[in-house]
């Protein structure tokens, strides 16, 4: 890089000389300002550094302080980048990642990673299964040799049952793919030309990390197939689990994004900074913007539904991001500039057993070796639901199918415990008070039954009460008597074809009604009254409410001035479901009820009754 310090820097940050005590950790000061203001006229006026450490002050909310301490730290967990060339790399950990495409060297390094993890990492290496998947990929590793589709014999324990799997993005139609047509074929040779550059980039890792074997599904599951597709489906938690190694393709939109081309250059340019060693020697740093606290940003593939449970159940996961490869394992993570994350005890409200260190995504990684607390096991499957419905699907029936694999693994935690469509028998019926973070939507084909979060389309956000029931210390005024499940096809974790849930409890008859002089019509809570006498915003209205009501999707009732019948079960002291009585005596959910503290009386003349909701 030709950056000289006159070409990028104010007058005051050009004069910065670092020089470093001996000790190996160390603290310096690069520059203090007296305000804000003097720090965004800099970066304004073009100086680098300035513009690196006012964003980096946006980021962390630190921006408007009265005063700005800027210093360089290290205690192995810098995040500078700097080129190799001494006297620097005596004292940075970090090295500058090349912008060009992926070199042999970088995929030495990830070799290295797997080599590492084996030898070192008891907890890693770790089989469920003794063979292979049903079908594999042969790389071909000689160089005469043909790709082809491997199929162990049945009941054959196979001799190498190391393979790598492939997460990725498939951004639309797939060519190449396994039919019922062409697998003959491919079991003799695969036309490597016909597939998508990312499958192709994998191929060539594989080798690269010593493997034989690849999965792939759009090349190992019969696409043409309902029967195999849902027969493999099922299987894919335990196919990443056991996998060597996850090679994920996180930074790719489709199947031709590849894996080894040219990374994505960062917004901001490297800051050089002369450096002064202990020993008088000088080099130049060269200072990078990685984002908040130095964290692997948000790739393309964290958007995807899919990819959750091929990420979060991988042993070992070897990213390729859009600028940078890193590695991520039970044991640790590494990224290719060679800068170590930093930690925390606490990071977006998550502690850290329970959360994956280096992203954002809450997540609890592994699932086998989840927090068996009970409390802790609610609020883990949270995280999950939480994490999973932010992300999308290319088609609105793999809902429970893209969550299945992460099902089956924290089965093996609650063995006594039964899944039922996205929640947990022993969490009843606290878990039934789910509520969605947007305006949610009903897909286009029936999914799940309106009890279950699985119904919608949208961000599932809370399951109850966390100081309440989280705790145990919520009394459920309500008891499930029973939970039929009909499952469609082979994945018992997977579609259902109906449910029904079958509970007792106080139940009575309230009122919600839209008051358009307080509501916001793009909300979707409104306000729950003990009466259906229409109210006149002249009088005294509000003496009627009881509460309110937060819907699951917005209906037309929600933007007029009548009241509309909403049945009431009580779960808990304030809070419950709101109903539909349909004309069968059956329920359907709307969404959920809180009661106002002083109106909690209001059930005490309810009828407990025993009713089944659809």
């Amino acid at each position: 890089m030709n950056l000289t310090l006159d070409d990028t820097l104010c007058q005051l940050c050009a004069q910065i000389n670092l020089r470093l005590p001996t000790e190996s950790h160390w603290k310096v000061l690069i520059r203090e300002y007296a305000v804000d203001k003097d720090l965004d006229d800099s970066a304004k006026a073009g100086c680098a550094l300035c513009r690196v450490i006012a964003e980096s002050h946006r980021e962390s909310h630190t921006f408007n302080e009265a005063r700005i301490k800027h210093k360089l730290r290290s205690d192995q967990r810098t995040h500078d980048k700097i080129q190799s060339e001494a006297p620097a790399n005596r004292y940075f950990p970090g090295r500058a990642v090349q912008n060009g495409p992926i070199a042999m060297a970088a995929l030495s390094r990830a070799q290295g990673w797997l080599d590492e993890c084996r030898r070192e990492h008891p907890s890693c290496s770790s089989l469920d299964a003794t063979r292979l998947p049903a079908r594999v990929i042969d790389v071909a590793q000689g160089s005469g040799d043909r790709s082809f589709l491997y199929i162990p014999s049945p009941g054959v324990q196979s001799g190498d049952i190391r393979y790598a799997a492939l997460s990725y993005c498939w951004g639309g139609p797939q060519s190449g793919r396994l039919t019922t047509a062409n697998i003959h074929a491919k079991k003799k040779d695969i036309d490597v030309d016909s597939l998508g550059k990312t499958i192709k980039d994998a191929m060539e890792i594989t080798r690269a990390l010593g493997l034989r074997f690849l999965w792939v599904d759009s090349q190992c599951i019969i696409q043409d197939s309902t029967e195999d597709w849902q027969l493999e489906s099922a299987r894919m938690g335990s196919i990443y689990h056991n996998s060597e190694v996850t090679i994920s393709a996180s930074g790719g939109t489709h199947s031709d994004s590849g894996l080894l081309g040219p990374r994505e250059t960062s917004r901001m340019a490297p800051v050089p900074l002369k450096f002064t060693a202990p020993d008088e020697s000088v080099g130049t740093v060269l200072l990078r913007h990685d984002g908040m606290f130095g964290r692997v940003p948000y790739e393309p593939l964290d958007k995807r539904g899919w990819t959750l449970q091929e990420g979060l159940l991988s042993r070992r996961l070897l990213s390729f991001g859009r600028q940078q490869i890193t590695w991520e394992c039970r044991s640790g993570y590494k990224t290719e500039n060679g800068a170590l994350l930093q930690e925390q005890e606490h990071f977006l409200g998550l502690p850290r057993p329970i959360r994956k260190p280096q992203r954002y995504d809450p997540i609890p990684m592994p699932i086998p070796e989840l927090l068996r607390h009970r409390s802790e096991a609610v609020l883990t499957w949270e995280f999950i639901v939480n994490a999973f419905t932010e992300r999308t699907l290319s088609f609105s029936t793999d809902k429970l199918p893209a969550l299945s694999g992460i099902a089956q693994h924290v089965q093996k935690t609650r063995p006594d415990d039964t899944y039922l469509i996205g929640m947990w028998k022993a969490d009843l019926p606290w878990c039934l008070l789910w509520g969605v973070g947007a305006q949610a939507q009903r897909p286009p084909v029936y999914r799940a039954p309106s009890w279950s979060w699985a119904s919608l389309e949208g961000r599932i956000v809370c399951f109850g009460d966390q100081d309440g029931w989280w705790g145990q210390d919520a009394h459920a005024h309500c008891v499930v008597e029973d939970v039929v499940v009909s499952p469609k096809g082979l994945n018992g974790y997977g579609e259902v074809c109906d449910g029904s849930l079958t509970i007792r409890g106080p139940l009575k008859e309230g009122w919600r009604m839209a008051c358009r002089w307080h509501h916001d019509a793009e909300s979707n809570v409104i306000y729950l009254f003990e009466d259906d006498r229409l109210l006149d915003p002249s009088e005294r209205a509000f003496e009627l409410k009881l509460g309110y009501c937060e819907m699951d999707v917005v209906d037309p009732s929600m933007v007029i001035d009548q009241p509309v019948s909403t049945w009431c079960l009580r779960v808990t002291d304030t809070d419950g479901l709101a109903l539909l009585r349909q004309t069968d005596g059956t329920f359907r959910r709307l969404g959920v009820f809180g009661l106002d503290e002083e109106r909690i009386q209001w059930f005490e003349d309810a009828m407990v009754e025993r009713i089944v909701i659809l």
